[in-house]
């Protein structure tokens, strides 16, 4: 992804003043990243992008090699998956933008839950729908 494509993201965003179904925006990685990341392999496959604001500003993230190899090294050893991650640099403001494609055969847990996609929103799966 390049920063047109991050633009238009992010404008897509603004007009609906909301968050897409397949696009989640996050300031920092904390727990609703992996469970953002986790709920999307769980569904159609998505964008997550780290270092962006509920409001769709670029707000940044550390830009060194540590932090995204310890983001890599997160999603790798939390989720067990491996997705496409790029970084955006817009006007000396980095952004983290995570491609996860949807798990085909198994459920994909962050910390021993299952998060399932709903809209725009990330929920935690039923006991009846892991049953499924």
């Amino acid at each position: 992804m390049d920063v047109v494509e991050l633009k238009k993201l992010l404008a897509d965003k603004t007009a609906k003043r909301d968050e897409l179904p397949d696009v989640e925006f996050k300031e920092s990685a904390d727990s609703t990243f992996f469970e953002s990341i986790s709920s999307l392999a769980n569904a159609w496959g998505g964008v997550v992008v780290l270092g962006v604001d509920k409001r769709g500003a670029i707000i940044g993230v550390p830009p060194t090699s540590e932090y995204l190899d310890k983001i890599t090294n997160q999603i790798v050893s939390l989720l067990s998956i491996h997705p496409k991650i790029e970084v955006v640099d817009n006007e000396g403001k980095r952004a983290v933008v995570i491609t996860v494609d949807a798990s085909s055969y198994v459920l994909i847990s962050y910390k021993g839950k299952y998060w399932e996609r709903v809209g725009a929103t990330d929920r935690r799966m039923s006991q009846a729908r892991l049953r499924e």
